[in-house]
């Protein structure tokens, strides 16, 4: 596990810019964290160095976001308003957020659901709110997501 400061919004950005050449279909990456904390901000501004055109929003109410990248589709998920595994599936989860072979899923408040989460993913914890710094803890669990966090950390 890694612990990743952020002090500001352009650390972010290069947080993410690093990040977005390593994405390939089936990543998945399980996000948590207060509200507030930057799980959306993150996924956006990853998304945009992914060569996402459209404006990135935060799927709280639709629960889902699919956005076509430079070589993958990105699907971003807000699992927070949803009570069952099976609203989960009602989403699409099953399709799109299992390592889909066609695309890089981001799963915000993924720990609600954790027994239905992909078992190789990169957990991301984000904590802080407002304008303190941000703590991002890093843990790559799984040959093929630990494989990419060595990439994108070192």
């Amino acid at each position: 596990m890694k612990k990743i400061t952020v002090n500001t919004l352009d650390e972010l950005d290069e947080l993410a810019a690093k990040l977005a050449p390593l994405l390939e279909p089936t990543h998945t990456f399980l996000l948590n964290g207060n509200l507030g904390s930057g799980k959306s901000e993150f996924v956006s501004r990853v998304a945009a160095h992914a060569g996402v055109k459209n404006e990135i929003t935060s799927p709280t109410f639709c629960f889902i976001n699919e956005y076509e990248a430079n070589n993958f589709m990105l699907y971003h998920f807000d699992v927070y308003r949803l009570n069952s595994e099976d609203e989960l599936s009602e989403i699409g989860f099953d399709e799109c957020g299992y390592n889909p072979s066609d695309g890089v899923s981001f799963i915000e408040w993924a720990d609600l659901f954790s027994d239905s989460m992909p078992t190789d993913a990169v957990r991301l914890e984000f904590s802080g709110q407002g304008s303190e710094p941000r703590e991002i803890m890093v843990d790559a669990c799984g040959p093929q997501s630990q494989a990419l966090v060595e990439k994108w950390l070192a």
